[in-house]
Protein backbone atom coordinates (compact mmCIF):
# COMPACT_ATOMS: atom_id res chain seq x y z
CA UNK A 1 0.00 0.00 0.00
CA UNK A 2 2.65 2.06 1.04
CA UNK A 3 4.12 1.47 -2.32
CA UNK A 4 1.55 2.41 -4.47
CA UNK A 5 1.16 5.62 -2.39
CA UNK A 6 4.73 6.18 -3.45
CA UNK A 7 4.61 5.65 -7.01
CA UNK A 8 1.02 7.73 -7.34
CA UNK A 9 2.41 10.12 -4.84
CA UNK A 10 5.81 10.43 -7.85
CA UNK A 11 3.53 10.65 -10.88
CA UNK A 12 1.63 13.50 -9.77
CA UNK A 13 4.74 15.21 -9.21
CA UNK A 14 5.90 14.55 -12.61
CA UNK A 15 3.11 15.36 -13.83
CA UNK A 16 2.57 18.76 -12.53
CA UNK A 17 6.16 19.45 -12.75
CA UNK A 18 5.70 18.84 -16.25
CA UNK A 19 2.56 21.17 -16.40
CA UNK A 20 4.61 23.84 -15.03
CA UNK A 21 7.28 23.84 -17.31
CA UNK A 22 5.26 23.47 -20.06
CA UNK A 23 3.37 26.84 -18.80
CA UNK A 24 7.03 28.56 -18.30
CA UNK A 25 8.46 30.47 -21.20
CA UNK A 26 11.77 31.62 -20.01
CA UNK A 27 12.10 33.38 -23.47
CA UNK A 28 9.17 36.12 -22.60
CA UNK A 29 10.17 39.02 -21.12
CA UNK A 30 8.10 42.49 -20.01
CA UNK A 31 8.53 46.06 -20.50
CA UNK A 32 6.79 47.84 -17.80
CA UNK A 33 6.70 51.75 -18.56
CA UNK A 34 5.93 53.65 -15.66
CA UNK A 35 2.56 55.19 -15.06
CA UNK A 36 1.27 53.28 -17.23
CA UNK A 37 -1.51 50.44 -17.07
CA UNK A 38 -0.26 48.28 -19.69
CA UNK A 39 3.42 45.96 -19.90
CA UNK A 40 4.81 45.30 -22.98
CA UNK A 41 5.76 41.38 -23.55
CA UNK A 42 7.52 39.70 -26.43
CA UNK A 43 8.67 36.47 -26.93
CA UNK A 44 12.92 36.48 -27.51
CA UNK A 45 13.84 32.89 -27.47
CA UNK A 46 17.29 32.33 -27.93
CA UNK A 47 18.21 35.95 -27.12
CA UNK A 48 20.59 36.93 -24.32
CA UNK A 49 19.36 39.94 -22.55
CA UNK A 50 22.37 42.57 -21.56
CA UNK A 51 20.25 45.45 -20.49
CA UNK A 52 17.02 46.32 -19.91
CA UNK A 53 16.49 49.19 -17.96
CA UNK A 54 14.64 52.44 -17.41
CA UNK A 55 15.97 55.96 -17.38
CA UNK A 56 16.43 57.34 -13.41
CA UNK A 57 13.36 59.73 -14.93
CA UNK A 58 11.04 57.34 -15.98
CA UNK A 59 10.46 59.00 -19.33
CA UNK A 60 12.72 55.97 -21.09
CA UNK A 61 13.74 52.51 -20.85
CA UNK A 62 15.65 50.58 -23.60
CA UNK A 63 16.01 46.24 -23.47
CA UNK A 64 19.68 45.10 -25.44
CA UNK A 65 19.69 41.44 -26.34
CA UNK A 66 21.80 39.69 -28.78
CA UNK A 67 22.62 35.91 -30.05
CA UNK A 68 25.92 36.74 -30.67
CA UNK A 69 26.97 33.37 -32.35
CA UNK A 70 24.61 34.01 -34.86
CA UNK A 71 25.48 38.01 -35.76
CA UNK A 72 21.91 39.18 -34.34
CA UNK A 73 21.57 42.22 -32.53
CA UNK A 74 18.20 43.44 -30.92
CA UNK A 75 17.07 46.81 -29.13
CA UNK A 76 13.53 47.57 -28.15
CA UNK A 77 13.66 51.48 -27.18
CA UNK A 78 10.62 53.34 -25.32
CA UNK A 79 10.50 56.98 -24.56
CA UNK A 80 6.99 58.84 -23.00
CA UNK A 81 6.08 62.21 -25.52
CA UNK A 82 3.84 64.48 -24.87
CA UNK A 83 3.68 64.72 -28.98
CA UNK A 84 0.26 62.70 -30.23
CA UNK A 85 1.17 60.66 -33.47
CA UNK A 86 0.79 56.91 -35.09
CA UNK A 87 2.50 55.05 -36.04
CA UNK A 88 3.32 55.57 -39.48
CA UNK A 89 3.82 59.18 -38.41
CA UNK A 90 6.67 57.90 -35.49
CA UNK A 91 8.09 55.50 -38.54
CA UNK A 92 7.96 58.67 -41.46
CA UNK A 93 9.93 60.43 -38.52
CA UNK A 94 12.67 57.88 -37.73
CA UNK A 95 12.81 57.56 -41.58
CA UNK A 96 13.54 61.38 -41.90
CA UNK A 97 16.60 61.01 -39.10
CA UNK A 98 18.08 58.05 -40.59
CA UNK A 99 18.13 59.32 -44.42
CA UNK A 100 20.54 62.01 -42.48
CA UNK A 101 22.98 59.79 -41.19
CA UNK A 102 26.07 59.31 -42.89
CA UNK A 103 26.03 55.32 -43.12
CA UNK A 104 25.80 54.10 -46.58
CA UNK A 105 21.85 52.08 -46.84
CA UNK A 106 20.99 49.92 -49.80
CA UNK A 107 17.64 49.36 -50.39
CA UNK A 108 15.93 51.73 -47.51
CA UNK A 109 12.60 51.38 -47.46
CA UNK A 110 9.07 51.63 -45.95
CA UNK A 111 6.92 48.18 -45.30
CA UNK A 112 4.52 46.94 -43.25
CA UNK A 113 4.03 43.89 -41.40
CA UNK A 114 0.54 43.33 -40.16
CA UNK A 115 0.03 45.93 -37.86
CA UNK A 116 3.67 47.69 -37.52
CA UNK A 117 5.23 50.21 -39.63
CA UNK A 118 8.73 49.61 -40.51
CA UNK A 119 11.84 50.62 -42.07
CA UNK A 120 14.09 48.28 -43.47
CA UNK A 121 17.88 48.45 -44.78
CA UNK A 122 21.03 47.09 -45.85
CA UNK A 123 24.39 48.21 -44.35
CA UNK A 124 27.19 46.31 -47.18
CA UNK A 125 30.19 47.80 -45.11
CA UNK A 126 31.03 50.06 -42.81
CA UNK A 127 34.84 51.91 -42.63
CA UNK A 128 35.97 49.29 -44.96
CA UNK A 129 34.82 46.54 -43.41
CA UNK A 130 32.20 44.21 -45.21
CA UNK A 131 29.30 43.19 -42.35
CA UNK A 132 26.38 42.81 -45.20
CA UNK A 133 24.13 43.80 -42.45
CA UNK A 134 20.15 43.65 -42.39
CA UNK A 135 18.61 46.03 -40.35
CA UNK A 136 15.02 46.26 -39.20
CA UNK A 137 13.21 48.78 -37.47
CA UNK A 138 9.43 48.27 -36.27
CA UNK A 139 7.39 51.51 -34.73
CA UNK A 140 4.64 51.37 -32.06
CA UNK A 141 3.07 54.25 -30.97
CA UNK A 142 0.88 54.02 -27.68
CA UNK A 143 -0.89 56.11 -24.84
CA UNK A 144 2.03 58.86 -25.07
CA UNK A 145 4.67 56.51 -25.49
CA UNK A 146 7.12 55.53 -28.62
CA UNK A 147 8.42 52.61 -28.97
CA UNK A 148 11.09 51.38 -31.38
CA UNK A 149 12.28 47.52 -32.24
CA UNK A 150 15.73 47.44 -34.04
CA UNK A 151 17.34 44.23 -34.74
CA UNK A 152 20.04 43.96 -36.99
CA UNK A 153 22.12 40.83 -38.56
CA UNK A 154 25.61 40.72 -39.74
CA UNK A 155 26.60 38.22 -42.49
CA UNK A 156 22.66 38.12 -43.93
CA UNK A 157 21.02 35.97 -45.46
CA UNK A 158 17.83 34.94 -47.08
CA UNK A 159 15.80 33.36 -44.04
CA UNK A 160 17.48 35.73 -41.26
CA UNK A 161 14.29 37.75 -41.24
CA UNK A 162 11.98 34.61 -39.99
CA UNK A 163 13.56 35.82 -36.61
CA UNK A 164 12.75 39.67 -36.49
CA UNK A 165 8.47 38.48 -37.94
CA UNK A 166 8.60 35.99 -35.19
CA UNK A 167 9.51 38.43 -32.30
CA UNK A 168 6.79 40.95 -33.79
CA UNK A 169 4.27 38.02 -33.73
CA UNK A 170 5.01 37.64 -30.22
CA UNK A 171 4.30 41.37 -29.15
CA UNK A 172 1.28 42.02 -27.01
CA UNK A 173 0.14 44.31 -24.91
CA UNK A 174 -1.41 42.86 -21.29
CA UNK A 175 -3.10 45.34 -18.97
CA UNK A 176 -1.87 45.86 -15.73
CA UNK A 177 -3.46 47.43 -12.45
CA UNK A 178 -2.98 51.42 -12.16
Amino acid sequence: MLKKSLIFIFILLACSSYSLAQKKDNSLFKIAVPEKNWTLEVSLPGFFVTRNAVSPDNQSGRLDAEIESEGFRLTIMWVKTVEKGTSKELRDLASNKLKQTPIEKDGFAPSEYKDFPMLEYLVKEFRGVKLNQKHYNAYIAKDGVWIDFHLSKVEFKPGDEKRFFALLDSVKFVETKP
